[in-house]
């Protein structure tokens, strides 16, 4: 894809609202945009994401542009942080979720 803070920049909507990687990204972890508009089940994917990592309780990175999301259990919370980090083209999305005793793996 073209990055998170791109696509936004698609959504008329959001166009020239949307100023960093980082708001980008939180934007649509936290709120479901997308730069898809007028289209039903968009922007579900990654909230989707964001919530079944937490239920499972694995760790979840999202790169995109000059901003790196990272999601994790810190102290039995959720929390997620964003830092800057060097440019990259594109998303990457990576979950880690836990080994459990008796199978599964990452």
């Amino acid at each position: 894809g073209v990055g998170f803070l791109a696509s936004l920049q698609r959504n008329l909507e959001l166009a020239g609202r949307v100023s960093s990687d980082a708001e980008a990204i939180q934007l649509a972890t936290t709120q479901g945009l997308s730069g898809v508009e007028g289209r039903t089940n968009m922007g579900m994917g990654i909230p989707l994401l964001c919530d079944i990592s937490d239920r499972l309780g694995s760790d979840l990175w999202i790169l995109s542009g000059s901003a790196l999301l990272y999601r994790r259990t810190l102290a039995g919370k959720r929390v997620a942080t964003v830092s800057p980090c060097p440019n990259w083209q594109g998303a990457w999305i990576c979950l880690d979720t836990p080994v459990f005793p008796g199978g599964g793996g990452t």
